[in-house]
């Protein structure tokens, strides 16, 4: 027989593989964030049964904490793969110097003034924080047909009594 013709199994690619996984779990990430960052609250999302592409927001949760999980492990295991590649990188940069001074502390400044200002609620981070505020205000608003009138309270209150007639006695 040729031997051309045997078919060896194909060895998988771990750094192709990491490099896809990486990249479709941050997809997957970006995109439950979006969703969960204009999606209602928890409670008026399970009380009005809110649902996109088929999830809830539940679902959403899970998506985003799972796609975030794989995008670490993946990262770890690249910085694994690479890590003779990233040793040998950081050793020439110390011996030769950092090139790009002025980028890298650029970007550290950014990193720095991304979680400060985050903390300290500083534009342009506290817009998005507040557009999410306004964003669940509006869903709450727009959610309750008579306003100001305990809407809310007797649906729950409707809800939790049906849910206790259906258990058993």
């Amino acid at each position: 027989m040729n031997e051309s013709a045997k078919t060896k199994p194909k060895k998988l690619h771990w750094q192709a593989f990491i490099s896809f996984t990486l990249t479709l779990s941050c997809c997957v990430m970006i995109a439950s964030g979006v969703v969960l960052y204009l999606a209602p609250p928890g409670g008026l999302a399970r009380m009005t049964g809110w649902q996109f592409w088929g999830l809830g927001k539940d679902g959403w949760v899970a998506q985003h904490m799972t796609s975030s999980t794989v995008f670490l492990l993946a990262g770890l295991f690249h910085l694994y793969l690479n890590m003779r590649t990233l040793w040998s990188y950081i050793r020439s940069k110390t011996i030769r110097g950092i090139r790009r001074k002025w980028e890298l502390l650029a970007s550290l400044i950014l990193a720095a003034f991304m979680v400060l200002g985050t903390l300290w609620t500083l534009p342009p981070w506290n817009y998005i924080l507040d557009g999410s505020k306004h964003l669940e205000a509006y869903q709450h608003e727009a959610a309750s047909p008579h306003k100001g009138q305990g809407h809310h309270k007797r649906i729950r209150k409707a809800n939790n009594s049906a849910f206790n007639e259906a258990l058993p006695h």
